[in-house]
């Protein structure tokens, strides 16, 4: 590990993710678009789904990403309406998060929120919304703010679930941490809760939640508060990530797995070569953290950690950096970056099987590619 936490902020602050406050007239729609003029002048159509060779060993629905051929899902491609733009590290692009039956992306061009479900019609749900959606993969929920509003979503049903009025937006997309981009702060989204990373003008950042059944919300971490410990990466119910970069007197560099009836699991960067960073799977049982060299050398690979039987699983990674992300299940999807590579390598593995088979599967991709963001 050779970046300590103020590094590893600066990193995050490249960038950019500064949350304006803007009056915005929200107008959600549930209509299918065809052809139709949206406002803002342009005319979209959705195309038609395309066939596509899937994988082999890919069981299930498969992966889920975006590159310059459309969006994937499992064997086949569905073309977006809109770009949906993976730049580069410094970019600003979209986001998309996926859902039950379908995924949703904000439109980088107009600030639309798009729903596309599997096999059907992206239709357009929010309108001007900076930060772009999250979603549940368990559920039909998704959430997005338009200005200071945020909106919880049924896709299923096309209707908003709720809309409550916030202080603390999340971040603009292209949000930027060590080993996970393309992102823009929503942690965890369900039909009982969503929780959410912001920033002020200032970069300081919190983390909120609100109760989607009672429309409260409430400071699930407060960096004004010196009583707080470090803030939480990500959160799945009663689980939570915890990343510990060291302090000034040269403590560990740790990741915490804290899970409910479970003692707290820690990872130490010197004695298991995890870093402080990861993402819990859809249904929390799994964290997907990258891993570094126990070297001088900066190449990193990645790790799947068991929350409840503390398995740690290293896949089949060296010589590279990587950008994690999962899909459906307990499906991780891992964009690799080998040293001396100009292309990038793509892989899915499976955190149910992987114990038995150690394998991953590559996956096949065009130009630059986008990752699910929750």
């Amino acid at each position: 590990m050779n970046m300590d936490f103020d590094a590893v902020r600066s990193r995050a602050h490249m960038s950019r993710r500064r949350v304006v406050a803007l009056a915005v007239t929200a107008v959600v729609v549930a209509i299918i678009v065809a052809g139709t003029a949206l406002a803002g002048g342009r005319d979209v159509k959705a195309p038609e789904p395309v066939g596509a060779v899937r994988p082999q060993g890919l069981a299930g629905v498969g992966a889920v990403w975006y590159d310059a051929e459309g969006m994937h899902h499992g064997g086949g491609v569905e073309r977006t309406p809109v770009e949906l733009v993976a730049d580069d590290v410094e970019g600003v692009g979209s986001v998309f998060a996926l859902v039950r039956h379908g995924a949703v992306y904000r439109d980088p061009a107009t600030d639309d929120v798009w729903f596309h479900p599997w096999g059907g019609r992206p239709r357009v749900v929010g309108r001007g919304s900076e930060t772009g959606p999250g979603g549940d993969p368990e559920s039909d929920v998704a959430a997005w703010f338009e200005g200071n509003e945020l909106v919880v979503f049924d896709t299923a049903r096309g209707e908003e679930i709720s809309r409550t009025t916030e202080e603390a937006w999340a971040l603009e997309p292209g949000f930027l941490s060590e080993h996970v981009r393309d992102s823009n702060g929503f942690v965890h989204v369900s039909p009982a809760e969503v929780v959410w990373r912001s920033e002020n003008d200032s970069g300081l950042q919190g983390m909120s939640r609100l109760d989607v059944e009672t429309g409260t919300s409430s400071v699930v971490w407060d960096i004004y508060d010196p009583n707080e410990p470090p803030m939480p990466i990500d959160v799945h119910d009663t689980t939570r990530l915890t990343g510990l970069y060291g302090d000034n007197q040269g403590g560990p560099v740790s990741l915490l797995i804290d899970a409910a009836g479970l003692d707290q699991q820690r990872l130490d960067n010197d004695n298991y070569g995890v870093e402080p960073a990861g993402r819990l799977s859809p249904d929390g049982t799994f964290v997907l953290a990258p891993m570094s060299s126990q070297d001088s050398s900066d190449s990193h690979s990645a790790a799947i950690v068991g929350v409840r039987n503390r398995i740690i699983w290293k896949l089949p990674l060296t010589k590279s950096y990587v950008w994690i992300a999962w899909s459906y299940d307990n499906l991780a999807v891992v964009k690799v970056d080998r040293e001396g590579k100009t292309r990038s390598t793509l892989l899915a593995c499976d955190a149910a099987t992987l114990e038995v088979t150690l394998e991953c599967d590559r996956l096949p991709h065009q130009g630059r590619v986008l990752l699910p963001a929750s």
